[in-house]
């Protein structure tokens, strides 16, 4: 069994390698949440007018809509007669239990933060109070593994972690006693360790990090099995438990593409991401422009004699009338900024058609354009084939 030593060494050796993809991931979700501007740290004046045209959003939901609506499962195949009515029996039960867990529906959980991020992670558990399986999507952000295997399967450790309110651990019999041990010994009074995904230090009074490490071991005979370890802030083990069953992770990962051994692997919103902050860009060019020049600087002759206050108050608004010495026009002179290129229109339809081309998502994807065809049949096959590029995703689902 291992010590909070080891686990913490294990611990730094997921993070250093990845940090890099927290960073990336954690821009691609706030800018599919809407945040695209400050996500990546924009700074602009504040009369900046920043459009969000949300083309990650678009992306990821067409994806989503098109592989992970529809859930994936298995049924069992008779190879001799005798076998036929236990193989029925087994598939009717497999069947009430996908049902009963909401499989298909965890399935889709899994597939929105895949179709955004290139992975999602599911945990399967047994409650044995209820005597049923227990499903829980993962968030990507607050699960690591073992960054040297070529996958989850093949690696020796791995740890997913939660922020949760202290009655959470109070409540709980397998953590109480240890949760009051570790309580009365932390010495700061902020009990949170700052994590990826972690709420704020400061907002998060009487919440603490739960790691769930699982590794696998060699016992005394030499058998391999896996050991689990919830552990409270990376300070303390709560609560561990020796060769569970089945002797596997209770976690399975979902790549919408390959990973190509990385750790994560690249996303279509991924791909689409430098573009998407370029086409914003310009739509923040054009719109800005357009703004200041309804609101120029103004130039005042000093001997016109303009009552000045009144002028800043009024001067935008209509039906107003100013006594001025000598010809209006002399009076006031607006500043006329430069106008955009009219060469923007052209380059943000460009763009838009580079993002449909990378991601694959375009009209016919959609099934928006259909072109020049009208018939049911022949829609159906255009689909068909425009989808195709959906292949390699759909090969990721089903060995998830």
């Amino acid at each position: 069994m291992k010590t909070i030593t080891e686990l913490k060494a294990l611990y730094d050796i997921m993070y250093s390698n990845y940090s890099p993809d927290f960073k990336k991931m954690s821009v691609l979700d706030a800018t599919d949440a809407t945040n695209l501007w400050k996500a990546i740290g924009a700074k602009f004046p504040p009369y900046q007018v920043l459009p969000d045209t949300n083309l990650v959003s678009y992306v990821k939901n067409n994806i989503l809509a098109s592989l992970y609506t529809v859930q994936k499962g298995a049924d069992l195949i008779p190879t001799s007669k005798d076998d036929q009515q236990l193989v029925m029996d087994l598939n009717i039960v497999r069947e009430k239990e996908w049902a009963k867990s909401m499989v298909g529906y965890y399935q889709f959980l899994a597939g929105e933060r895949a179709a955004l991020l290139n992975v999602g992670y599911t945990m399967v558990t047994w409650d044995e109070t209820l005597k049923r399986n227990v499903l829980k999507n993962i968030n990507p952000l607050k699960f690591m593994r073992d960054p040297f295997a070529e996958n989850l399967k093949k690696a020796a450790y791995c740890v997913e972690f939660d922020e949760l309110h202290e009655t959470a651990f109070t409540s709980d019999v397998k953590y109480a006693e240890e949760f009051k041990k570790y309580k009365a010994s932390a010495a700061s009074p902020d009990p949170v360790v700052q994590i990826p995904g972690a709420p704020n230090k400061g907002a998060a009074k009487d919440y603490y990090t739960l790691l769930r490490y699982y590794v696998k071991e060699t016992n005394e005979n030499g058998d391999e099995l896996v050991n689990e370890y919830h552990v409270i802030n990376n300070q303390g083990i709560l609560y561990s438990k020796e060769d569970i069953q089945p002797s596997q992770f209770p976690i399975v990962e979902l790549h919408c593409n390959p990973p190509a051994g990385r750790l994560i692997g690249v996303s279509e919103p991924a791909r689409i991401f430098a573009n998407n902050i370029a086409y914003n860009l310009m739509d923040s060019i054009t719109m800005t422009a357009e703004y200041k020049n309804q609101r120029p600087p103004k130039f005042v002759n000093g001997q016109s004699g303009l009552n000045i206050q009144a002028f800043m108050k009024h001067g935008d608004e209509a039906d107003r009338t100013f006594v001025v010495n000598g010809p209006s026009d002399k009076a006031v002179t607006y500043h006329q900024f430069p106008q955009p290129s009219p060469l923007i229109g052209n380059l943000r339809m460009g763009l838009l058609k580079d993002i449909q081309l990378v991601s694959g998502v375009d009209g016919r994807y959609t099934g928006r354009d259909t072109g020049s065809i009208i018939t049911t049949g022949g829609t159906e096959e255009m689909l068909n084939r425009v989808t195709l590029i959906d292949t390699p995703k759909i090969l990721e689902y089903e060995m998830y």
